[in-house]
């Protein structure tokens, strides 16, 4: 449905050294574009800005699935349930942590998902979200290692994310064996 897309506006940015710098330094010129987010104790307004957040190594995404994250996100803002929404699928090996190289535990696999994009999420609770972990960094506290993705900045926030079925096609690719099958994808 175009019509649904009519408003969109596209902007590009510098990015960052690590990830959550380039989605912050992103998140500010969305910000730019819309003017301060509203104070989050109202972000389940039926009018609330979604954002996603994409990587582009997931090029192969389906359009269908984008528009379900979309559609999540408004359905759990509109509902008060979560601020955001992340495509998964369910984990098929099995999992192990591991510490110095040895094998300290294995998770259930009932309770693991792998984690897709986009990601979407309520701009407001995106960008309060990230304005606090910034400030951690900047404070050289509370975080242990890096975020590698924006659910995992949302949960540093104490804010909800739901999850949503992803799509095999949405792979990353990052490896030459990736490359290889995204090509042999595109060929069908």
């Amino acid at each position: 449905n175009q019509a649904a897309w009519a408003g969109m506006r596209v902007s590009t940015g510098t990015g960052g050294s690590e990830r959550s710098d380039s989605v912050f330094a992103g998140l500010q010129l969305v910000e730019g574009e819309l003017g301060s987010p509203v104070d989050c104790v109202e972000c389940a307004q039926v009018d609330e800005a979604i954002v996603l957040v994409h990587d582009a190594a997931r090029c192969l995404t389906p359009p269908a699935m984008i528009a379900q994250v979309v559609e999540q996100v408004r359905a759990h803002g509109e509902a008060g349930t979560a601020a955001g929404v992340v495509p998964t699928l369910p984990v098929t090996d099995t999992i192990k942590t591991v510490e110095d190289g040895m094998v300290t535990g294995t998770p259930a696999r009932d309770g693991l998902v792998a984690v897709q994009t986009p990601q979407g999420f309520l701009f407001s609770a995106l960008m309060d979200a990230n304005r606090k972990y910034q400030a951690g960094l900047e404070l050289g506290r509370g975080h242990a290692r890096l975020a590698t993705d924006d659910a995992s900045i949302m949960e540093l926030a104490d804010y909800p994310v739901a999850i949503t079925a992803g799509d095999d096609r949405a792979m990353k690719i990052t490896t030459p064996r990736d490359f290889a099958i995204a090509e042999m994808m595109v060929e069908r």
